[in-house]
């Protein structure tokens, strides 16, 4: 069988679990070849054992940028090239209200959900258009949507309420 998608590539941080795993799945059933970049070894290892020859693993920390220039690389080498990156990995943010947080838990959650995006869709680049274009999919969830009250804006507490 063919699929839609047939002789691409992929790199899909997150790609061991959740929608990342989902992804990974769907893209393999259409054809891809896919790097999964994640922090969870055995699941990766477990990935590669599952789709031997279709999906490589790239123990990747988006908020390093040596670690997403690795698993870039890894899909060059692997599989020639890069047409569609996929940013997925995230976690929920700091709770508490703007008042309670602090610089560093701000630095991380920030290098996570935004410069750790960025940064693989700055490095992405130039392995797509060696390809001729491609796609980037940046995920988010509802909370990009919308505001909570009480919330530092990143992510989504069990229950707002107004400071007293």
């Amino acid at each position: 069988m063919t699929g839609r998608l047939d002789g691409k590539m992929a790199l899909i941080t997150g790609g061991c679990s959740g929608i990342g795993l989902a992804t990974v799945e769907l893209f393999v059933a259409e054809g891809v070849k896919v790097v999964a970049a994640d922090l969870q070894d055995k699941k990766g290892a477990m990935l590669e054992r599952r789709f031997p020859d279709r999906v490589r693993y790239a123990h990747c920390d988006v908020t390093m940028e040596a670690d997403i220039v690795a698993a870039l690389a890894l899909a060059k080498s692997a599989f020639g090239g890069l047409d569609i990156l996929f940013n997925n990995a995230g976690a929920q943010g700091m709770p508490g209200s703007v008042e309670a947080l602090n610089a560093e838990g701000w630095d991380k959650v920030f290098a996570l959900l935004v410069r750790g995006p960025v940064l693989g869709m700055h490095h992405a680049l130039p392995l797509m258009r060696e390809r001729g274009g491609g796609s980037i999919i940046n995920a988010s969830s509802v909370a990009g949507l919308q505001a909570w009250l009480g919330a530092a804006g990143l992510f989504h507490p069990p229950r707002a309420r107004w400071c007293t």
